[in-house]
């Protein structure tokens, strides 16, 4: 039986343990009174939520709670303070937490609030082991009363004591208004990313044991030190405030060497206030590498940072400055930047990704250092942020004189502006996990990109160097490696994209590639005139006047000009990239051009045989050549081989027609004919007699212009076509048989011009003075048909400045008229020039050459001074010695020096050019002169680019200024001549042994050069020795 004693207890016991429990209130219940909930639970009292909630979930004041909270070590809970304040009672800490916290306030006005109004008792306690996450809220000691150092007013403690591990995030504020106690105590960990934080007489105290990291925030004091620091501190960012810049902002103090060492580290953020050691008991290290402060910190700054005092007073413990005022970071100094400023880096340093925005201008200077770009990077989205600079477009920025380095990225520059990189080297040193997938040096897509002086770009195995990518809708992409260029691209070139209405072109004139040209676009343009490809034969992208050199791995200037089309009659013969052609030698000073001629006698019955067995079509052929002129000798090129060829045809055609081309009688294979059906293209095997059998489409009255022209068009500048066009569009001229035409010269200011007419190929040509009528020849031709016909050329020779030429309108008996075909209907048979262009055939004579310009034809001349007894390349006015050119009117002058950018020296060579200078047949009188030197000429025939060399000792064996003309010598600038009368003698001597010993010769006695004989500035046995070894010579 049970007692009544034992019952009563077990009913006491259930009474207790339901006054304890919470009491669930379901949404459609009334919440008046509650104090927290936990999803649409509420609970009568905060503690009760606390008890309840479950990892995870959030408990929500819903109302002004005044109890102390325990969070045990189990939980894992957030607190939303939402608005609403929590203070403490019992004699208890607001809120000790053993667990995992988090607190947050999600109220509008941000309201929320942490208080303590108890004496020794604090708004927040994190205990040891406990993490703890403040990402909102107000920490609070409203009723703080401690008024000094000495006074705790009977109500002083910290706000926030933390012995675990706590974050503190933007939006959190903690405060404490008294002088006795600090503000936020920690003894462990602790990291501020944001908030504010006020009062106490240490806003922070870093206590025995404790570990501080702030990365942003706000911190004031108008009492006493912000940050007070026993152990370690880092600071990377931050505003820290007092009242007066002497007063004490960031304070480092040491205790002992196992828990309060005294190691205070600033990266970053703006300090008005002393940063310095406590003085009682200073601390160990202050290092500083970053900051603005209003104190000169010079004293903590590390080796490679730079102080710098900015215009308003403050300093900057710099990595980088833009004028006067310095900053921390690159990053923060191109983010400061304003139009056309220059950033300058002042040390090696690494930093973050940069990302520059659209319509920004300005220079970042490296200043010879380099930028090693870490974590995090930048990106167009979080899912790119692999970029190290990400420049947007329609910006112009350059970054000249230094380096950029990662082995983090996936493309060290992603470039969509104008960029100018100027001495610049540029390396990514890692590979993709995708072993398929390149990573990118820099990456170009969009903008005009200029690769200039000593820049050099490279990249690892597989990846790529630099690209040029016309991507998505960005307007277009240029990239430039422009004539100044000296450096390297250590890897591959990749092209991709299709090319829209604007610019897709990579342009190389200087620098050396290693790697290759990847073309993956459509219709990129490629232009290389210049540099140096050992990875690569880029024949194939070399400029019109420009060829790839095989045996240096260098694409140079070709000496040869090309004319790579011919007009006849109505045709025109193109031989598309003819100047790559291994037949043209681009190192000869000559000039190769397409002929369109009459079949030769030899091939005339193999044509007749193909025009008899096609009765009932258009056969046109002509011998088709390249011709060589050099010297003013012409010959034909014989080993033109598998050359493209296109021929546009006097008519089109027809629709269900073909065409059959024929080299001699052997029929050409592959031939193909164009969309419009008026050209026709192929490959030629070599180059003689070319026949083309085809259905010509059928010409009407409409078709056949009643209006044509005389027009000259240029070839070189001193030939051109004469030419015949229809004026009316798409019609043409119907069976030119002959043209009449008179001609007029006029001379210019200058010199003297003649000219001479030659007749098309299969025409024939009668001349009566000035009147010249051109006429097929009956036999490989009768007439011509097309839209425009050439029907001669007119040549000019000698030199002259504005010289005349014209068809003669004026002259009494000048004759001017065509005839053409007869035929149906009203088809004209006639064309003068006082037809009226609408019953009758108008011929527009009026064409002229204006201000005719011919220059004599220059030859280039290299001389080359030797100084096998080596010298010093000083300045010209000191070096004393001279190359002049003379005679037939010229009289160029060169001194020799290290100040002349006209002239190279190197291998103790002296290296003059002279280009376009002298008339090519003229004869000249070189002449070497220096101080102490004996004059040495030499006279020169120009009959093309000579190359002249000269030498200060004595030759063994006899040598030649010129190779291979005349009998040579042993000797002509010879070193020792001081008295100037053509021999090395005691004379000379003497001068050397008289100002034996004479030093600072540049500086002091330029007079003494010639005694200086090897212009090292110092008259001693070497001057002594070049004398002897040139004694008697």
């Amino acid at each position: 039986m049970i007692s009544l004693k034992k019952l009563l207890a077990g009913v006491l016991s259930a009474a207790m343990v339901l006054t304890s429990m919470a009491l669930p209130v379901f949404a459609d219940e009334s919440t008046n009174g509650n104090a927290a909930k936990i999803g649409e639970t509420e609970y009568e009292t905060l503690t009760a939520a606390v008890a309840a909630v479950k990892d995870g979930e959030t408990v929500t004041m819903l109302k002004d709670v005044t109890e102390s909270v325990e969070i045990a070590a189990d939980k894992n809970i957030i607190l939303d303070l939402n608005g609403k304040t929590l203070t403490n009672t019992d004699s208890k800490h607001t809120i000790e937490n053993n667990g995992t916290l988090t607190i947050n306030d999600s109220s509008n006005d941000k309201t929320g609030t942490v208080d303590s109004v108890i004496h020794a008792r604090g708004a927040l306690v994190n205990h040891a082991g406990a993490v703890a996450t403040l990402n909102g809220g107000k920490f609070y000691r409203s009723l703080e009363a401690g008024n000094s150092p000495d006074n705790n007013g009977g109500n002083s403690w910290y706000t926030i004591l933390n012995q675990g591990t706590m974050t503190i995030n933007d939006g959190a504020t903690v405060e404490n208004g008294g002088c006795y106690s600090a503000n936020i105590r920690t003894d462990s960990e602790l990291t501020v990313n944001g908030g504010t934080f006020k009062g106490g007489i240490n806003t922070i105290k870093v206590d025995e044991n404790g570990e501080l990291t702030i990365n942003d925030g706000n911190f004031s004091n108008d009492k006493a030190t912000c940050i007070f620091n026993w152990n370690k501190t880092t600071i990377n960012g931050g505003t820290f405030t007092r009242p007066n810049i002497a007063n004490t902002s960031v304070c480092n103090g040491f205790w002992d060497s196992t828990s309060a060492v005294g190691e205070l580290t600033i990266t970053g953020g703006t300090f008005n206030g002393v940063v310095g050691n406590y003085a009682d008991y200073p601390g160990k290290i202050i290092t500083i590498s970053g900051g603005t402060f209003t104190t000169d910190v010079s004293e903590y700054a590390t080796a490679n940072r730079t102080v710098v005092k900015n215009s308003d007073g403050t300093y900057t413990v710099s990595v980088a400055k833009i004028g006067d005022q310095g900053y921390s970071t690159l990053k923060d100094a191109v983010d400061a930047a304003k139009e056309n400023e220059t950033v300058t880096l002042l040390h090696d340093t690494e930093g973050d990704g940069i990302k520059v925005s659209s319509n920004r201008s300005f220079t970042i200077d490296f200043g010879g250092h380099t930028y090693t770009l870490d974590n995090p990077l930048v990106g167009s989205s979080k899912e790119y942020e692999t970029n190290g600079f990400q420049l947007l477009k329609d910006s112009t920025i350059v970054m000249k004189n230094g380096s950029l380095y990662s082995e983090k990225a996936n493309i060290l520059i992603q470039n969509y502006s104008n960029l100018t990189l100027e001495n610049m080297n540029l390396s990514l040193n890692r590979h993709h996990e995708n072993k398929n997938q390149p990573l990118y040096t820099l990456s170009n897509n969009n903008g005009n990109i200029v690769l200039t002086g000593d820049t050099n770009i490279s990249a690892l195995e597989r990846n790529i160097a630099f690209d040029v990518c016309r991507y998505a809708s960005y307007p277009g992409v240029s990239v430039t490696m422009d004539e100044n260029m000296t450096g390297k691209i250590d890897g591959n070139i990749e092209l991709s994209g299709k090319k829209t209405a604007n610019d897709f072109k990579l342009i190389i004139k200087n620098g050396t590639v290693n790697g290759k040209i990847i073309n993956k676009a459509t219709d990129v343009t490629v232009q290389i005139t210049g540099g140096t490809f050992p990875g690569q034969d880029v024949t194939e992208y070399t400029a019109d006047g420009y060829y790839y050199d095989a045996t240096d791995k260098t694409v140079k200037k070709s000496a040869a000009k090309v004319i790579d089309n011919a007009k006849s009659a109505g045709v025109k013969v193109t031989l598309d990239n003819l100047e790559k052609n291994s037949a043209i030698d681009k190192t000869a000073d000559a000039t190769y051009n397409v002929v369109l001629d009459t079949v030769k006698s030899d091939d005339k019955a193999k044509v007749d045989e193909i025009k008899n067995a096609n009765p009932n079509k258009t056969v046109i052929a002509y011998d088709i050549y390249v011709a060589k002129t050099e010297n003013g000798v012409t010959t034909e090129v014989k080993n033109l081989e598998n050359q493209k060829l296109t021929l546009s045809l006097p008519t089109a055609v027809k629709e269900d027609g073909n065409i059959t081309v024929y080299h001699n009688t052997d029929m050409v294979q592959n031939v193909t004919l164009s969309a419009d059906r008026k050209s026709v293209s192929f490959i030629a095997p070599s180059f003689s007699t070319y026949t083309f059998v085809y259905d010509a489409a059928n010409l009407t009255a409409d078709d056949i212009t009643k209006n044509v022209k005389v027009e000259f068009e240029k070839v070189t500048d001193s030939e051109y076509d004469i030419v015949l066009k229809a004026t009316e569009a798409n019609k043409k001229i119907n069976g030119l048989l002959t043209a009449d035409l008179t001609f007029s010269l006029t001379q210019g200011t200058t010199g003297l011009v003649n000219y001479e007419i030659t007749p098309a190929a299969n025409m024939s040509l009668l001349v009566n003075g000035n009147r010249y009528t051109f006429s097929f020849d009956g036999t490989n031709a009768h007439s011509a048909t097309g839209g425009e016909i050439v029907i001669g050329k007119v040549k000019f020779n000698g030199y002259c400045t504005g010289a005349n030429f014209k068809v003669d309108t004026t002259s009494a008996d000048a004759v001017n008229k065509l005839h053409t075909t007869e035929a149906v209907d009203s088809i004209v048979d006639e064309y003068l020039t006082n037809g009226d262009g609408t019953n009758t055939g108008k011929l527009d004579a009026a064409a002229s050459i204006d201000g005719i310009n011919l220059t004599q034809e220059t030859a280039n001349l290299t001389v080359n001074v030797s100084f096998p007894n080596a010298v010093v390349n000083q300045v010209a006015a000191y070096q004393d010695m001279k190359v002049t050119v003379s005679g037939n009117g010229a009289n160029e002058v060169v001194k020799l020096g290290s100040d002349n950018s006209n002239v190279t020296f190197a291998n103790d060579t002296y290296t003059v050019e002279f280009t376009d200078k002298l008339i090519k047949g003229n004869t000249y009188t070189v002449t070497v002169e220096g101080a102490g030197y004996r004059t040495a000429r030499y006279t020169v025939s120009m009959t093309g680019a000579k190359t002249l060399n000269f030498w200060n000792n004595v030759k063994d064996a006899l040598t030649f200024v010129e190779e291979n003309v005349g009998t040579g010598s042993r000797t002509n600038f010879l070193a020792g001549d001081i008295v100037k009368d053509g021999q090395i003698n005691i004379y000379d001597l003497s001068a050397v042994v008289s100002y034996f010993g004479t030093d600072n010769l540049v500086s002091e006695h330029p007079t003494y050069a010639k005694y200086d004989l090897n212009r090292d500035g110092v008259i001693d046995s070497k001057d002594v020795a070049y004398v002897l070894v040139s004694w008697g010579k």
